[in-house]
């Protein structure tokens, strides 16, 4: 999910926190002179620490500066496991605790860590709900896992959370109240959404146009639930389309896609192993086969990152799509290079 829903998530945990100074402590003073009460001190420490939580296990996108490889192998890896999790909220809440003459300590380590760990699930869920993929179990798998309901970002569900949240700044008799409603609707919604993708599943299995098919997968669009992908699996290729919820009566348009060659890519990683990684990276491999200025190029594409509607392909057009990797070749057919978000690496 994007970082401003991560942060607003946090920032609803703290306001549904509000109050709350831990170790059960919850005489405040009557402020003198704008001196903030000990009560006071102990809300806005706990608000900080959520902020905090919320967009600590994005800290893996440092990994971007190290490699394009390196950031495909760990991003949403040890930081957004479970295990990671826990142990960034044992460092965290250790720090806290650390710094109680900053923040006026009234929380135990163990109350910090239930919130930091909470924060960090409420991150993991956030995630989860994609459909890049996140090793939850790491360290004990690598498989990427992910319960595709919200497009990675979704308009209409920050809007919504933001809007929780402002109200509940608003109000202070009832903040704890609408952040709690806040987060529960950041519940909901994915649960709305994936309901919606199991009603556009059941559809394209009936289509006409469907045909015979191993497998259905539905993916969020852009302005899910109103806009869905559907990938047909057809064992040596796939068919791909954009669909409408409030369009039954419409017939789905497919366009058909070669599947990549498991085979082709391992042969093509003991040249660069980087084809090696984008094989365990890519969810739905495609490949397409292209002549530009004397040499071959076999374009492998992701089809989790296509554009299926009408109104993304017009504006996209002429663009590949995110995360596609370019083998180039020359007259020989010999692997010259590869070519990775725009950046040529000759081999």
């Amino acid at each position: 999910m994007d970082p401003v829903t991560h942060l607003i998530s946090g920032a609803l945990v703290g306001q549904a926190l509000s109050g709350i100074t831990g170790r059960g402590t919850n005489k405040s003073r009557t402020p003198k002179n704008g001196v903030k009460t000990a009560k006071t001190k102990a809300s806005l420490s706990i608000f900080i620490f959520c902020l905090v939580m919320s967009l600590l296990p994005d800290i893996d996108n440092l990994a971007a500066f190290i490699g394009p490889e390196y950031y495909i192998l760990h991003h949403r890896g040890a930081t957004h496991s479970f295990v990671g999790g826990f142990v960034m909220s044992v460092v965290m809440a250790a720090a806290m605790m650390g710094m109680g003459r900053i923040f006026n300590k009234k929380f135990t380590f163990l109350e910090l860590l239930a919130i930091g760990y909470g924060l960090a699930l409420c991150h993991i869920f956030l995630d989860l709900i994609t459909a890049y993929g996140t090793r939850i179990f790491y360290p004990f798998t690598d498989k990427r896992y992910s319960i595709p309901s919200v497009f990675i970002i979704d308009p209409f569900f920050t809007l919504s959370m933001a809007l929780a949240l402002w109200l509940s700044s608003r109000s202070a008799k009832n903040r704890r109240v609408i952040g709690m409603a806040g987060l529960l609707w950041m519940l909901l919604w994915p649960g709305v959404n994936f309901g919606v993708g199991r009603v556009i599943s059941h559809r394209a299995a009936h289509d006409p146009a469907t045909g015979a098919h191993e497998r259905i997968v539905v993916l969020p669009d852009p302005f899910a639930p109103f806009f869905w992908k559907v990938l047909v699996d057809e064992g040596d290729s796939y068919q791909a389309a954009g669909t409408r919820l409030f369009n039954p009566e419409t017939p789905i348009r497919y366009t058909r896609h070669k599947k990549a060659d498991p085979d082709l890519l391992k042969r093509l990683a003991r040249r660069a192993p980087f084809f090696g990684t984008y094989a365990w990276f890519a969810d739905y491999p495609v490949v397409a086969t292209a002549s530009f200025d004397g040499a071959t190029r076999m374009i492998f594409t992701d089809l989790k990152y296509i554009a299926t509607s009408d109104f993304l392909r017009r504006r996209l057009k002429g663009r590949k799509p995110p995360f596609s990797l370019v083998a180039v070749f020359d007259a020989q057919k010999r692997m010259t290079g590869y070519v990775w978000r725009g950046a040529m690496k000759k081999i």
